[in-house]
């Protein structure tokens, strides 16, 4: 009796709070309590009924109407498994995005913004319900592609600065490009500058041999060397120039034509080697999680120990089971 009646006032602190302090006031009369009793006993079997992982995840606040007896307990525990299983669709397309992020070499820190950022996206899709964006939505939407844009840039400032150092000549050809187009302007001018002034203080940092291996070795592959290929003579010879300059030899002859044949077997090898290791950190993965809640950036490094990895994104472990009271 005493275990039922600790129930029933967890089911009446929880979904009828005010009955629950008359009902537990000090000299409160018994026909007060029994009239309480009467009132909530239907509603307090209907809350009986509906399994534990659920109250869980309201914390024993049922909907009215399934209390009511709108909605039948059936129809409202099938909607929540399968709010449940699209959660967990959700998570796994999370986690695998996440996967092939570190595969490719982003940080840990990097992979949480950009995992948190498609979060949203993904949201702002399921509330436009099919439809287009509002222009908020939009504005949000924007917003976190320019997230990602800026963790990316982040992360190859601190992680891989040869890559930075060649999408910063990138820019600036795109840039000179534009000038040839539209005629000089001061902003353009100033902006240039800046950039291969940040590219110099950058390659000024490549006193040690391991980082000019570094970036000799992402100037041998193919997409670099097409990219380079394809730069304006002048700023392609800027950036040799000053690849020399801090001790790393590279001739403008280097930069050699890749015919189409040649290019696509090498996407092709850098595909299948990306896809192998995005299996492997998938395997070792599902195996230690085998269901999900919810992703949160901020448990992103959770299981990279686990894994040994630099880093994997980690979802919160559910262990939801469906029991009934």
């Amino acid at each position: 009796m005493a275990n039922s009646m600790s129930d029933f006032e967890r089911f009446l602190y929880a979904n009828y709070p005010d009955d629950y302090r008359r009902a537990t006031a000090d000299d409160v009369p018994d026909d007060v309590i029994n009239a309480i009793l009467s009132k909530h006993e239907k509603h307090y079997q209907i809350w009986r009924r509906i399994p534990e992982w659920i109250k869980d995840e309201y914390r024993d606040i049922i909907p009215t109407e399934v209390l009511n007896g709108n909605e039948t307990v059936r129809d409202f525990v099938e909607e929540e498994h399968q709010k449940l299983a699209n959660e967990e669709k959700e998570t796994q397309q999370l986690l695998n995005y996440s996967v092939s992020l570190l595969a490719l070499g982003y940080a840990a820190e990097t992979v949480a913004v950009m995992v948190e950022n498609r979060r949203q996206r993904e949201a702002l899709l399921a509330a436009a319900h099919g439809g287009p964006l509002s222009d908020e939505q939009m504005k949000l939407w924007l917003q976190t592609r320019e997230s990602d844009q800026k963790a990316i840039r982040k992360d190859w400032q601190e992680n891989h600065t040869e890559k930075f150092i060649v999408h910063l000549f990138k820019e600036i050809d795109r840039e000179k490009r534009r000038m040839a187009r539209n005629g000089e302007s001061v902003d353009a001018t100033l902006k240039i500058s800046r950039m291969e002034n940040e590219a110099a203080q950058l390659l000024a940092q490549f006193s040690d041999m391991d980082k000019k291996k570094a970036m000799v070795e992402y100037l041998r592959g193919q997409p670099q060397q097409v990219a380079l290929k394809r730069m304006n003579p002048e700023v392609r010879q800027r950036f040799v120039d000053m690849l020399r300059k801090n001790g790393i030899a590279v001739e403008d002859k280097n930069f050699a034509q890749v015919n189409r044949e040649n290019l696509a077997q090498s996407l092709k090898r850098n595909f299948d080697d990306c896809r192998k290791r995005e299996n492997i950190l998938c395997t070792k993965y599902q195996y230690q999680n085998k269901t999900f809640d919810k992703v949160s950036a901020r448990q992103v490094l959770e299981q990279a120990q686990n894994l040994n990895v630099s880093a994997l994104v980690a979802a919160r472990r559910a262990g939801r089971q469906e029991t009934s009271a």
